[in-house]
């Protein structure tokens, strides 16, 4: 076993956090540009009146897409299927066993690089999502802000209570279904 696999898992989240921090902040100073920008009249508006609608209505179909797959859709019915090992047992009544044998800790350890990569992807959907808000501020017209702000609000909002924790990892790993089932 080598060190980084001795690690316990509260000094390997300590990345992940601040990767999840980083997202944050970028869709905060990204909107903080735009509306500098916007505010200033140093970007005349590529699209008005219906064009803009129809734009800001695409942008939000495309939201909703996003929000769905990242927060209900890919946690519930694709990315269990990632996290879970084919080649671990599904459950202790299963012929090797031997990952229930090991503690929950162990387990944890076993499925935190996956756990890893699922929550940079869920994170990407939803600042994808505050991305949109920025494509919306930056064509459209000043009236159509407070929708571009809408898009942010909900992106950061999604990310906040998509925190990286412990106990979602210990959840995982104990569960059969992984993330999203019981």
């Amino acid at each position: 076993m080598d060190l980084e696999e001795k690690k316990p898992l509260k000094e390997r989240m300590a990345p992940l956090t601040m990767i999840w921090i980083s997202i944050i902040f970028s869709v905060v100073i990204g909107a903080a540009a735009v509306l500098f920008l916007v505010t200033q009249g140093d970007i005349k508006p590529a699209l008005t009146g219906e064009e803009a609608d129809i734009m800001v209505i695409s942008l939000a179909a495309m939201a909703i897409v996003m929000i769905a797959v990242g927060h209900k859709i890919g946690p519930m019915f694709i990315l269990p299927g990632y996290i879970r090992d084919r080649s671990l047992p599904r459950s202790p009544d299963e012929t090797g066993g031997d990952f229930w044998v090991k503690s929950e800790e162990d387990r944890a350890l076993t499925i935190f690089p996956k756990y890893f990569q699922v929550c940079i992807i869920r994170w990407a959907f939803f600042e994808g999502v505050g991305m949109l808000g920025l494509v919306c501020a930056l064509l459209t017209e000043e009236g159509y802000l407070p929708h571009a702000g809408a898009f942010l609000a909900v992106s950061v909002a999604l990310l906040a209570i998509s925190r990286p924790s412990l106990e979602e990892l210990y959840t995982l790993a104990g569960r059969t279904g992984g993330l999203g089932r019981g």
